[in-house]
């Protein structure tokens, strides 16, 4: 009887070992799976980190990228350049601006000749005009006689210039090459005149 008791308590131990051992068994494969399935839920979440970083660096690149064309466009410069501003020569007024011309006429001497004489009147407020070619380096001699002696005389050269002012007789040199002209006027009143104009050889 008492063998019998032994026998039975030797099974229920080694059945209860059994029992742990297979339960130990079963735990640790759910234990498995477990992991596994955590390890598979898991694998999505890492590939949607790993492409969200690969596209935020990308992005950060292209930014980088951007700001660096951006930074590097220079404006264009002139360093080094030279400018030539060009400057038109002042253009000087028409000595006859402003004037009452009655006669304009070009003096030209006779062949061979160096003078020239010419009768006319002018009223007052009027002026005659009388244009030569001459030469630099050359001499205009200009005189004028009138009735009342009140007829005078202005010379321009090519440049509009003044060279003789109110003159009734001058001898003018002659500073460029050129049409010079002889204004005749009056300082009172009407003038009846007679003109004589030379350059001597």
């Amino acid at each position: 009887m008492s063998n019998c008791r032994r026998l039975l308590s030797r099974t229920s131990v080694v059945s209860l070992m059994v029992t742990m051992a297979l339960l130990a068994a079963a735990c640790g494969n759910g234990e498995d799976d477990a992991t596994e399935n955590t390890a598979t839920d898991s694998t999505p979440t890492e590939r949607s980190d790993t492409v969200a970083a690969v596209e935020t660096a990308t992005t950060a690149e292209t930014t980088a990228e951007a700001t660096t064309t951006e930074t590097t466009v220079e404006a264009p410069t002139t360093t080094g350049v030279s400018t030539t501003e060009t400057t038109e020569a002042p253009v000087s007024p028409s000595p006859l601006e402003g004037l009452t011309v009655r006669v304009d006429q070009v003096v030209k001497f006779e062949t061979g000749g160096t003078s020239a004489s010419i009768e006319g009147a002018v009223i007052r407020g009027e002026r005659d005009v009388y244009r030569l070619e001459a030469a630099a380096g050359q001499q205009l001699d200009v005189t004028i006689t009138s009735v009342e002696d009140n007829g005078v005389f202005d010379v321009f050269d090519p440049a509009g210039n003044r060279i003789a002012d109110e003159q009734f007789q001058a001898a003018v040199p002659l500073p460029a090459t050129g049409e010079y002209l002889v204004v005749v006027g009056g300082i009172r009143g009407n003038v009846s005149y007679t003109l004589t104009v030379s350059i001597p050889a």
